[in-house]
């Protein structure tokens, strides 16, 4: 029987065997180079860049796809390849810019013009594709990272493709990749446009790459064990032409992955402060405690709410279960108002928000009891469904112009959301829709956000789902009644496009971009589900966060053990840095005591790894009369924000105004004032911090000594 020790020098071996994406480089001739900040960079004469950090070499590979002769697709390449498909190759230095190189590549169906950029400490990559055919063109594009050593690690949006840990986690391992050389597993893993990275690692450096342009970020695939990028999904218009934009960032010894993103962070302008603690309020469910002062003042004061977002929605999952109808917009700004005025004589600085749903549109009562006849009993489930033929002939009461913003599916038919509310579980139903410039439903999102803001008052928005990229179900991201000019499916064995379709999440960036503004022209905050997927908005100062709960489900916590990671929770380290919480109800835990606290400093815990913080959901925190002395509840959640991220690392996050760790080490706080340090248990009591502090030029050094994994630390 083999040793643990014997087997995993198999593991090793068999993993180096069937490895793909190192080999020997024949990188031709180099017919250009530039010197960065650490690094130097290679232009061969077949368009294939190196990039050399500290005597370690990383070349990249770009393959664009066309309908080749006999029905084939062709390929053309700037690689490494003698041959390097059917387009002829131009490679110039730039003439007024001699850190650039220009690369032109002139094929029958599009020219690609590359403008290489060296950028001080990172690459920029520029691809200009012109269409020159009276057709549409579909184009598969791949970039890949090739080096003579096998990668130490290779991340994708943030995490490894690795299944597990021990004996079988390796078993699966090497299965996975051995099926893939065969053929019979796909290397692709769908989108992750929040995070559009590929990280590198070999013994002494990294190369990180992310996408930056929106449609290369919404498009981005990688690759199962392959240092591997793609979009398969891309086409042009006749004649027109689409720019596409990445960049490479080389990192030398003692970088890692954060050093990486927190580059792109300072990069891309993200480092902007993020308000809270913020929770949701459900102004039906809980109207009592209106009526209560003492009461509400306790709530707020024990989590120290900056900001809540009123429930029910505007238009929207409004049932109140105590009426027994639908709440009209009279009485949405009755009972907000309401709300509002009670929330501000507690404080007058808390900021009140309205709700909107981005992608459902609600029906009347009517149609929405039409609908729901159809339904036999068997579907009448909780959950998203496609209309059937029968539905679709039934009057929806909607004007004909609603149409431009259904989601459509291929067969023509459209999607329903079916959901249940209130104690007697009062069926309701949606229509999905989405925004986009000029559309219906972009129209009703300024209507319900003048409505929340200016008619009731409100300090601003939050909004749900706001943008679609956040899953790559084409039953709620594509709708297949019209074209969006660059999203197709394409014949990867002819090249030719199958079908024309829209992402909705690429055509309602504009609709993002127009609703924040006006929130902000009204000095209005707004707070958003989804993290940040386009370019547009990305800088943008939103707090947008994702819900982020479910992976507590995936793993037992063990105290003092690091958490695993999961590329889920990696979405959201590109924008705010932000989770939203566990919810206690879905675990049938009662809201206060050890337990409950327990579970929510085990998500912060969690979430810290990633680089996050956590926005509260939904947590009431009301003490129970069984344990009114315990004294814990939500002390750490309570001390993270304001915060100003300046870094983001794995398990903390420091920030202008304050340092939130998980872990210990060594942190600069570049505050004028001495900071107060804080402590807080796997239960979120106060204990007694290990600390040192040193006033230096640029702040105070802080030196903190945790139990790592097992509390958190507040230097504030």
């Amino acid at each position: 029987m083999l040793s643990y020790r014997q087997f995993l020098g198999i593991v090793i071996v068999c993993s180096l065997l069937v490895l793909v994406g190192c080999k020997d480089v024949d990188f031709g001739r180099p017919i250009f180079s530039a010197q960065g900040d650490g690094f130097r960079l290679l232009v061969g004469d077949r368009g294939a860049m190196a990039v050399e950090v500290d005597g370690e070499s990383y070349t990249i590979e770009s393959l664009y796809s066309y309908p080749g002769p006999e029905g084939k697709v062709g390929t053309n390449e700037l690689s490494c390849r003698r041959q390097v498909g059917a387009w002829q190759l131009d490679i110039q230095r730039g003439k007024t810019a001699p850190e650039q190189i220009r690369i032109i590549g002139k094929g029958k169906y599009y020219t690609l013009m590359r403008t290489i950029s060296v950028e001080g400490s990172r690459i920029g990559v520029s691809d200009e594709i012109v269409n020159e055919t009276n057709e549409a063109v579909g184009v598969l594009i791949r970039h890949r990272v090739v080096t003579t050593e096998a990668p130490k690690e290779i991340l994708f949006g943030g995490a490894p493709w690795a299944t597990g840990e021990g004996i079988v986690g390796a078993c699966k391992d090497i299965a996975k990749r051995v099926l893939l050389n065969l053929g019979l597993l796909t290397s692709k893993i769908g989108y992750q446009s929040e995070n559009p990275t590929l990280f590198v690692s070999l013994k002494r450096t990294n190369l990180g790459i992310v996408a930056e342009d929106t449609l290369s970020r919404l498009q981005f695939e990688a690759h199962r064990y392959r240092a591997a990028f793609s979009m398969e999904h891309f086409a042009l218009r006749p004649r027109e032409t689409h720019t596409l934009n990445w960049a490479i960032y080389p990192l030398g010894k003692g970088a890692d992955y954060f050093t990486f993103i927190n580059r792109v962070r300072r990069d891309w302008k993200t480092n902007f402060m993020v308000a809270g603690p913020f929770d949701f309020f459900d102004l039906i469910d809980h109207s009592e405690m209106l009526d209560q002062p003492a009461r509400l003042e306790e709530y707020i004061k024990r989590k120290r709410l900056r900001i809540v977002a009123f429930r029910p929605w505007l238009d929207y999952d409004n049932f109140n279960w105590r009426t027994g109808k639908t709440v009209s917009r009279d009485e949405y700004k009755k009972l907000l108002r309401k709300g509002m005025e009670a929330f501000k004589a507690v404080d007058p600085d808390i900021k009140c928000l309205g709700s909107m749903q981005s992608c459902w549109l609600s029906l009347a009562p009517d149609a929405m009891n039409k609908l729901y006849d159809t339904i036999p009993q068997e579907r009448r489930k909780q959950g998203i469904y496609r209309f059937t033929n029968e539905q679709m002939n039934v009057e929806l009461g909607l004007p004909l112009a609603w149409k431009d913003s259904f989601i459509t599916g291929p067969d023509g038919r459209y999607i329903y959301e079916l959901y249940y509310n209130g104690p007697q579980n009062q069926p309701l139903m949606a229509i999905g829709v989405y925004a986009a410039a000029g559309n219906s439903q972009s129209t009703y999102w300024m209507d319900q956000a003048k409505f929340i803001m200016e008619d009731v008052g409100l300090d601003g928005i939050y909004i749900d789902c706001f943008s679609l990229a956040f899953r790559a179900d084409p039953s709620q991201r594509y709708t297949f009644d019209r074209w969006d000019g660059v999203t197709v499916d394409i014949n990867a064995e002819t090249g030719k496009i199958l079908r024309h379709y829209t992402d909705a999440a690429y055509v309602g960036v504009q609709a993002q971009k127009s609703l924040i503004q006006y929130a902000h022209s009204r000095s209005g905050i707004l707070v958003a589900n989804t993290a940040a997927s386009a370019k547009e908005v990305q800088s943008s100062p939103v707090m947008r966060f994702f819900e982020a709960s479910s992976v507590m489900s995936l793993f037992d916590f063990i105290e003092g053990k690091e958490p695993p990671l999961f590329r889920h929770l990696c979405r959201g380290q590109l924008g705010s840095p932000i989770a939203l919480g566990w919810r206690p109800e879905e675990h049938r835990i009662e809201e206060a005591g050890p337990e409950y606290s327990r579970k929510i400093m085990e998500a912060a815990i969690t979430y810290l790894r990633h680089g996050l913080l956590y926005y509260y959901y939904g947590h009431y925190g009301l003490q129970s009369s069984k344990i009114e002395s315990y004294p814990g509840e939500s002390g750490a959640i309570n001390h993270m924000f304001p915060i100003t991220p300046t870094y983001i690392g794995k398990g903390f996050v420091v920030g202008k105004e304050r340092i939130v760790t998980s872990v210990s080490g060594k942190f600069l706080l570049a505050i004028d004032r001495k900071p107060t340090v804080l402590c807080f248990d796997i239960v979120s009591r106060p204990k007694k911090a290990s600390f040192s502090l040193q006033k230096v030029a640029l702040g105070w050094q802080v030196e903190l000594k945790l139990n790592d994994w097992k509390e958190i630390c507040i230097v504030e």
